[in-house]
């Protein structure tokens, strides 16, 4: 890249910034609760993504839809941000449970797995789309049927696994 147009890039980011500082301040601000330390490492993160992602901004915006990019993408920054602090900071109690019902999930996954064995290869292949979270008039479009009968024959492979799982447990 020439000087020429990294100095052309940097004046276009620095006076994005400047245009919409305030509204960046402002949900900064919202975001940190008050703190003026968390808001300025929030503003500083959003600058930093800002420049980053300059060059998805269109080049001919109006100034309307260049502040509400900078709004989207301050928002995507907080919410990220959030997230990942959230995910960070789990209790020690709800990590024991987490642990619980992963393991209490790992021994459903196995009953499951052990009841489809039990199922005709169709009837697999429909639940498993299903399992893997395909919505019934996806499955519908893809076998050819309508909505309504991707709807009885899960119910009617659902009664089948239930009578099975009586048997078995």
């Amino acid at each position: 890249m020439s000087t020429n147009i990294a100095i052309q890039l940097y004046r276009a980011y620095e006076t994005l910034v400047l245009r919409h500082r305030k509204i960046i301040w402002w949900l900064c601000w919202r975001h940190s609760h008050g703190d003026i330390e968390r808001c300025r490492d929030l503003v500083q993160d959003v600058s930093a993504t800002l420049w980053k992602r300059l060059d998805r901004l269109r080049t001919n915006a109006t100034p309307l839809e260049e502040e509400a990019w900078v709004v989207m993408t301050t928002r995507s920054v907080l919410y990220n941000l959030e997230r990942d602090e959230a995910a960070r900071q789990v209790p020690t109690e709800q990590l024991s449970l987490a642990v619980e019902l992963a393991e209490e999930q790992h021994h459903c996954r196995e009953q499951l797995v052990e009841l489809m064995s039990y199922l005709t290869p169709q009837e697999r292949a429909l639940l498993q789309r299903e399992l893997d979270g395909y919505r019934q008039h996806e499955i519908a479009a893809e076998l050819g049927v309508s909505v309504s009968t991707v709807s009885r024959r899960r119910d009617k492979i659902l009664a089948k696994l239930r009578e099975i799982s009586k048997t078995i447990y």
